[in-house]
């Protein structure tokens, strides 16, 4: 355990990555930020706390055909959002060599650190310590992310001190292009 600016924080190390939970505040101790995002859902169900920084989103669904045709746009429509839980891991996260990863798999997996839930137009926002992560979204009893590095780890998403990075979550799968 330690003092933060916050007060008394416990350092916690989740793979690489090393967090800080506070434990409790002291009085007149706070922290000066703008913007606080709310943390990550752990398996046990306890909520990390908020963050200055963090990664907002949306999840999308993109099916049928996506050509476009002269004078009008795709045919198969426009990505429709999807309510879900988007799971958050540490990064480097090494793929399984598909964008399918079964549930069951990756909830053992120790570079797990919790989930968000997207609302009903697929937005979802979660506060998280400096870093990188890897984000896929949950459909049905599998995850989906289709972004791979050359080495054949997923793509991670960076965060930095005080800022929210964007990302959007595309499954293309029952699309064709």
């Amino acid at each position: 355990m330690g003092f933060n600016l916050s007060g008394l924080a416990l350092p916690l190390l989740v793979g690489s990555l090393a967090l800080t939970l506070p434990l409790f505040s002291l009085p007149g101790c706070f922290a000066m930020t703008p913007l606080s995002l709310p943390g990550l859902t752990r398996p046990d169900q306890s909520v990390l706390p908020a963050y200055p920084q963090g990664i907002e989103g949306r999840v999308l669904e993109l099916k049928g055909n996506q050509m476009p045709r002269l004078g009008t746009g795709p045919s198969g429509g426009a990505p429709q959002p999807v309510r879900t839980r988007v799971w958050v891991f540490a990064a480097p996260l090494m793929a399984p060599g598909t964008p399918n990863w079964p549930v069951a798999e990756a909830a053992a997996h120790p570079q797990r650190l919790g989930w968000v839930e997207s609302d009903d137009r697929g937005q979802f926002r979660v506060g998280l310590p400096t870093g990188e992560y890897v984000l896929l979204a949950q459909y049905g009893d599998r995850l989906y992310l289709n972004s791979f590095q050359g080495d054949g780890h997923y793509t991670p998403v960076r965060v930095e001190a005080d800022k929210v990075t964007p990302v959007d979550l595309v499954n293309s799968e029952g699309a064709f292009f």
